[in-house]
């Protein structure tokens, strides 16, 4: 799956430019915007949990931040959860939101006007910059794309050896090729699928 999301995030930046050469067809601020979205959503996800005391209002900013976080590709809204220090505080209220003499639902019913007003606010905003700025949008959320993956990819072990474990990676099993490939395949026939859907 995370050879296949490689694939995925290589194809679209073709795709953006029109199968293009990537070196040849992309402008300096475009690949400055790649490289720092990706670092931006990779340094991200490597944050530890807020310290935050929780109230009505921070449940409230949480619900909106984590359905924003979901309408972007490579974000997950629980981790986003977990960053903010809300995730336990959230699931216990969850639980909880029918026992008799609990508070509960007052949170749960919080989060989930935060998270419809993300929705709705950000799907707007998104909707804008595509119409405004498609192919900056396009390689912003392929950068996002392409930080979760770098996130996720064994590039350490425990004694800090990247190259070594990056390679042994592959090396252990080698059908993690033929996964990327199939990745690319996909993606390839559901681009020719989408393109003549267009053409009728």
């Amino acid at each position: 799956m995370i050879l296949a999301a490689v694939a995925l995030v290589v194809d679209s930046l073709l795709a953006v430019r029109g199968g293009a050469m990537l070196a040849i067809s992309y402008p300096r601020t475009d690949i400055f915007v790649l490289i720092f979205s990706s670092f931006l959503i990779f340094q991200l996800l490597k944050l530890n949990s807020l310290e935050q005391e929780i109230n009505l209002t921070y449940v409230f900013i949480c619900g909106f931040l984590c359905s924003c976080a979901m309408i972007l590709p490579g974000i997950s809204g629980s981790y986003i959860l977990l960053i903010l220090g809300a995730y336990q505080f959230i699931l216990k209220k969850l639980n909880d939101v029918f026992t008799e003499g609990s508070d509960s639902y007052l949170y749960v019913i919080t989060f989930i006007l935060g998270a419809i007003l993300g929705v709705v606010a950000f799907s707007r905003i998104i909707k804008w910059l595509f119409k405004n700025f498609e192919n900056r949008t396009l390689i912003v959320l392929i950068g996002f794309i392409l930080g979760s993956v770098l996130n996720i990819l064994p590039y350490k072990t425990e004694n800090n050896e990247s190259i070594t474990s990056f390679l042994n990676f592959f090396k252990n099993d080698f059908s993690l090729i033929l996964w990327v490939l199939f990745g690319f395949v996909v993606i390839i026939i559901l681009n020719v699928i989408s393109k003549k859907n267009e053409i009728l």
